[in-house]
């Protein structure tokens, strides 16, 4: 990750949406087109019927910025489907009920 941040948040209930904030010098990080990390993160999105934001506010190596845009993206899957200890018995749900 080295020089660069990228901030990501899920929600898994059942509206799927992007928002995508990041930009990328080039347009290949390595074997990867830039163009696609969007479309990738839109398909899971979709998939998993989810709420998805993505920011990336700097960074300059384009790699650095792939690979910190990845993990935040991960962290933020673990944190929203592990269970929270403090409301055992309860639905994790303001709507009272998980799709």
């Amino acid at each position: 990750m080295e020089e660069s941040l990228a901030l990501a948040a899920i929600d898994f209930g059942g509206r799927p949406s992007l928002v995508y904030k990041a930009r990328f010098r080039r347009e290949r990080v390595g074997d990867l087109d830039s163009d696609t990390i969007p479309e990738f993160l839109r398909g899971l999105t979709r998939g998993a019927r989810a709420d998805l934001h993505v920011v990336l506010p700097y960074g300059w190596n384009d790699h650095h910025k792939a690979e910190s845009l990845f993990k935040a993206v991960g962290k933020a899957i673990r944190l929203a489907a592990s269970r929270d200890g403090r409301y055992r018995g309860l639905i994790a749900s303001t709507k009272g009920m998980l799709e």
